[in-house]
């Protein structure tokens, strides 16, 4: 797999059954280091979604606001670059031709971890690109303005450093779209103006 298969992905698990939540965690965190986010609604999950972006979703399809496949249709419309993985213990087989029919992997309840694995190898097969670290860019700027634009005194040498370090590193954030939150943007945007 190469240099791509130790890097952690960042990965959703919405479930509203806490032990699986935090088996799945537990696997997918501690035996192989992915960055995981455990939830138990689906009202959570989309306000995580709004500023957290995920290489794969592990979603259950008995949940108590709507059905799993639901979400995984909106996910795979809204999130086409998300791997999205439908766990279900449901004996109905129109479940899991739904999950064929939207695109996305089924996983049977009760699951083995290889097949909870077998998905994290897919996304790095689909995508090896995306995974694989990409050079960091090195930005400059001039804190000259810095006490105009925010109406303080000018910062000293220290903190004028520090500024350009968190607004460089910020930059970088957005720059590779999967890290960045509203506090880098919020960054981003004063390196721009100042």
């Amino acid at each position: 797999m190469g240099i791509s298969s130790n890097l952690p992905l960042d990965i959703l698990v919405v479930d509203d059954d806490e032990e699986i939540r935090n088996m799945l965690w537990t696997y997918l965190t501690n035996n192989h280091h992915h960055d995981v986010v455990a939830v138990e609604s689906v009202n959570r999950a989309m306000d995580i979604l709004l500023y957290k972006k995920f290489h794969i979703a592990y979603i259950d399809h008995m949940l108590p606001e709507m059905e799993g496949a639901d979400l995984c249709e909106y996910l795979y419309q809204n999130h086409p670059e998300m791997k999205i993985a439908l766990i279900s213990a449901s004996p109905d087989r129109k479940v899991k031709e739904r999950a064929g029919k939207i695109g996305i992997r089924f996983v049977g309840k009760p699951f083995q971890f290889k097949e909870i694995l077998a998905v994290v190898e897919e996304y790095r097969r689909d995508h090896p690109a995306e995974i694989l670290p990409e050079e960091e860019k090195e930005y400059t700027f001039d804190t000259s303005s810095l006490d105009s634009l925010f109406c303080l005194p000018k910062p000293s040498e220290r903190v004028a450093k520090e500024l350009l370090v968190q607004i460089g590193s910020s930059l970088n954030n957005l720059y590779h779209a999967k890290t960045y939150t509203e506090n880098d943007r919020a960054r981003a945007y004063y390196g721009i103006i100042a």
